[in-house]
């Protein structure tokens, strides 16, 4: 008995069956979500260098780093989350990091010149 009134097996709520239940949305794919934060953090480099270059007007030794790290994480995480056969994966691996980081330095070296040495 529930609030006076007298309870029969069977009667009141029951639980929804599965077919009843809206279906559930997908779950992000986690590799999808490291490439698309990966891409963020390599945007932000970016900004971080045209900061220190022509804002700042000084090389700061943590956006140094952080560079250092980033541009290659980025490229492997792009390398491997394309699909096999894509030009991504055709580039020798070391090629677009190596690229990157000489853009860099003649970037810093036009910026700064003679006062790095």
């Amino acid at each position: 008995m529930i609030c006076g009134t007298p309870v029969t097996p069977g009667q009141g709520r029951t639980a929804p069956r599965t077919r009843d239940l809206p279906p559930y949305p997908a779950a992000p794919d986690p590799l999808v979500a490291s490439g698309v934060g990966t891409a963020a953090g390599f945007a932000f480099t970016v900004w971080l260098i045209g900061q220190c270059l022509y804002v700042i007007g000084a090389l700061c030794p943590w956006c140094v780093l952080v560079r250092a790290v980033v541009i290659p994480l980025f490229r492997y995480v792009t390398r491997y989350l394309s699909r096999p056969g894509s030009a991504l994966r055709a580039l020798p691996h070391r090629l677009v990091p190596l690229t990157l980081y000489a853009v860099v330095a003649v970037l810093v070296l036009e910026r700064f010149g003679t006062r790095l040495l």
